[in-house]
């Protein structure tokens, strides 16, 4: 059984190249805390962290403009709690052997981007950065938000003419609210990492889901 699951990490990224290259008819342009990992579960897609200028490096442009093509973004200050707790949870740099308070991680890993903990440079970027070119244009199809997941996941099926059930996976426990984890430090600096995002979607430190309206979404036949 060890060896069949060496052998699929070995072949996933292959396929998830080909896949995208050959076989796909949607391309999702996954950001880390964001569902996801669902959502391509649901929709039986390979896992894979690309930008939308990678998936256009790898598939090519006329390749991307006949696919439709998706994310999702989540309120910034709820997206970094979420990834602490997450690495805390699965040990990544040492967070679960050798924890460190919420707030020195968020000035470590966001604000000085210590290599020590931001090991994956990708996974703390802007949402922005995930699916814009170098001049701030959006250059996926649809934005959905986490905070609307069903109800967003929903156009993208009907995008999609499909009808698929979201599952949920590599959840976190939420026995603390996100905005109970901040002092003002790490606020401040989750508001400077992602002030393209705040601006872009009008999220604020508000607890309360950002009231966003679902865009309308013509069948695409795909």
């Amino acid at each position: 059984m060890r060896s069949h699951g060496r052998l699929y990490y070995a072949l996933q990224p292959r396929w998830a190249r080909f896949w995208s290259r050959h076989v796909a008819r949607a391309l999702f342009v996954h950001i880390n805390k964001t569902a996801g990992s669902s959502v391509e579960a649901a929709l039986g897609m390979p896992f894979q962290h690309r930008t939308a200028l990678e998936f256009i490096d790898l598939v090519g442009r006329e390749r991307w403009d006949r696919c439709f093509t998706f994310s999702f973004v989540r309120n910034p200050w709820a997206k970094v709690a979420s990834h602490y707790r997450y690495r805390v949870r699965t040990n990544q740099t040492a967070l679960k052997e050798q924890p460190i308070p919420f707030s020195e991680w968020v000035a470590r890993a966001y604000g000085e981007q210590d290599p020590k903990y931001c090991d994956q440079p990708k996974m703390f970027m802007s949402q922005s950065a995930w699916i814009c070119d170098r001049d701030g244009e959006i250059l996926v199809d649809f934005v959905g938000r986490f905070e609307h997941l069903r109800r967003d996941f929903d156009h993208v099926c009907r995008a999609l003419g499909k009808h698929r059930e979201l599952p949920h996976l590599k959840g976190s426990s939420r026995g603390t609210s996100y905005a109970e984890m901040y002092d003002d430090q790490a606020r401040a600096i989750v508001a400077e990492r992602f002030a393209e995002d705040l601006e872009r979607w009008g999220y604020t430190f508000d607890p309360q889901p950002s009231p966003g309206t679902a865009p309308s979404l013509s069948l695409i036949h795909i």
